[in-house]
Formats: C-alpha cells, sequence, structure tokens
C-alpha cells in the first residue's frame, strides 16, 4: 500500500503538491475509516483479552493468532489515524502536515503490510504441520518456537521496510509478500486435501462418537477458519498492490481512488476478530465468561 513506485524520500515529499478533495468525499472517508478504527480496536483489544486472560496462552495457535492481532492493533489504533490527519491536512486542505511525520506514516504501512503477509504465514505452517504430522506436532512446534515466530513477523517487517526505503528497492515489498502468501494458499490447498482424506476415512468407521478422531476435526476446522482470515486479508490487500502497480499518480482519478483502496486495505484489521467470533464457540464462549466475570 501506497506509492510503492515511487522514490519516497523527504525531498520529494516536500515537493509533491497536495491533492484537495471534496468536503463530501474527506467526510465519508474520515468517517468510515474512523469507524473502522473504533470496532477495530475494540475487536482486536477483545481478542487478545481472551488469549491472555481466558485462554492465557493455552495452544501453540493462541500465540500466532495474539500476534497477528497486535499487528492488526497497531493498524486500527495507529496507521488509520495517521491517515485521517492526512486527509484533513494534506487532502481537504484543512491544515499542514509535517513531512518527517508523513514520510514516518508510509514506513509504519510498510511494515505493517510485511508483518502481516508474514504473521498468516507462521499461522498456515502451524496449521500445517498440526494436519500433516499430527503425531509429531507437539514436538515440531513448541510454545518457544511460536514465540520465536512471532519475534520474526515483526523482524521481517523491519528489515523488507529497511530495503524499501534505506536502499530503494521499490518492489522488494510486494515481492516477498506476494511470494509469501503464494506459499501460504499452498499450504492451506494441501491441508485441505489431507483433511478431505481424513474425514473420508473418519466417515467409513463405525459411528460411535467417542470413537471418531474429534481432535482431526477440531485440527481442520480451525484451518478453515484462518484460511478465512487469509482470504479476507488477500481481498482487502491485492486491491493496493494493483492500484499502486498500475495506475499513475498522475491520472486524474488517482487521488479518490487512493483513499478508498487504502480504506479496504484497513478493513482487514476489524474483519479478523469478527471472523474468529462467527467461527469459534470456543472463543464466543470465552468472551461470555470474560464479560461476565
Amino acid at each position: 500500500m501506497y506509492e510503492n513506485t515511487t522514490q519516497i524520500t523527504t525531498l520529494n515529499l516536500s515537493r509533491q503538491t497536495p491533492t484537495i478533495l471534496t468536503d463530501a468525499t474527506g467526510g465519508a472517508v474520515i468517517a468510515l475509516d474512523g469507524l473502522i478504527s473504533i470496532i477495530g480496536t475494540l475487536g482486536n483489544l477483545l481478542v487478545l483479552a481472551v488469549i491472555f486472560v481466558a485462554l492465557r496462552f493455552s495452544t501453540v495457535s493462541n500465540i500466532l493468532i495474539a500476534n497477528l492481532a497486535c499487528v492488526d492493533l497497531l493498524t486500527v489504533t495507529v496507521l488509520i489515524p495517521g491517515d485521517i490527519a492526512r486527509h484533513l491536512c494534506d487532502r481537504m486542505g484543512l491544515c499542514h502536515a509535517d513531512r518527517t511525520l508523513v514520510l514516518l506514516h508510509r514506513v509504519l504501512a510498510q511494515f505493517i503490510v510485511t508483518a502481516a503477509s508474514t504473521s498468516l504465514f507462521f499461522i498456515a505452517l502451524e496449521r500445517f504441520i498440526a494436519i500433516a504430522f499430527p503425531f509429531r506436532y507437539k514436538s515440531l512446534f513448541t510454545k518457544t518456537k511460536a514465540t520465536v515466530c512471532s519475534f520474526l513477523t515483526w523482524t521481517s517487517g523491519a528489515i523488507i521496510t529497511g530495503i524499501f526505503h534505506g536502499l530503494n528497492i521499490i518492489y522488494v515489498q510486494n515481492t516477498y509478500c506476494i511470494l509469501l502468501l503464494l506459499v501460504t494458499f499452498i499450504l492451506y490447498f494441501y491441508m485441505f486435501f489431507v483433511a478431505l482424506k481424513h474425514e473420508k476415512k473418519i466417515a467409513s468407521t463405525p459411528a460411535n462418537y467417542n470413537m471418531r478422531p474429534t481432535q482431526l476435526l477440531w485440527e481442520s476446522k480451525s484451518a478453515k477458519t484462518m484460511a478465512i482470515v487469509l482470504g479476507v486479508y488477500a481481498l482487502c490487500w491485492f486491491p493496493s498492490v494493483i492500484f499502486y502497480s498500475v495506475v499513475r499518480q498522475t491520472y486524474w482519478l488517482y487521488p479518490r481512488l487512493q483513499v478508498w483502496i487504502n480504506t479496504v486495505y484497513y478493513l482487514n484489521a476489524t474483519l479478523d476478530p469478527l471472523i474468529y467470533s462467527v467461527r469459534s464457540e470456543k472463543f464466543r464462549r470465552s468472551v461470555n465468561k470474560l464479560l461476565t466475570s
């Protein structure tokens, strides 16, 4: 997201001509972004509260989901308010935006996109190991390894962002994220193939419920839930990849399209908690227990 095809420096930022939006367009974008920010903040704080307080990081998955929630929380509490400020200043011409703060906002945007893609990859890797190697899962993917993966999520974001802005290799982020998401999709396709085979075997076993491998069914449902999260992320992120790669800044509709493209990306950070609540009965029970305790 943001101008991936231009050299971003404090110098050329200061030379850009502010893009003025109409009050109606700017007001609509600010209202929608503000609503996304509020709902996303409450939703992701709730996810973190459930994992910290109710579940107490009981599983490896909890650690990785909490890590993704932290990335989403950074989006809705810092990135979106920063974009609202840009609407008011640069795009609506109501105030002056400091060029250094604008640059920091763009750096943060690159960092968050990279961290989110990496976080989703590690979640897919954990689900893949749980389904493909169920008997070795606990030894292959421990809580310590999940913590290391969380650390690598933020480290990769810093490294890729540093290469993008420091060395001006402008396609490094899109290339990294697209390749990572492709690998993630492949992992999920393989997981569903394996899960389908197991479900056919389960269907052929006697109807005694206690004899059926309910753990495998839970793992499969969990993988499907996180695949939905990945699909939503891709749907929200790919429009910005296409937009910033294809549409030139000189195109007269560029500023009006840009604000809505960014808003679509922000929407992803709000939808993840809703997906958990719809797909996971355990999450809903934990929320009820947390709110009533």
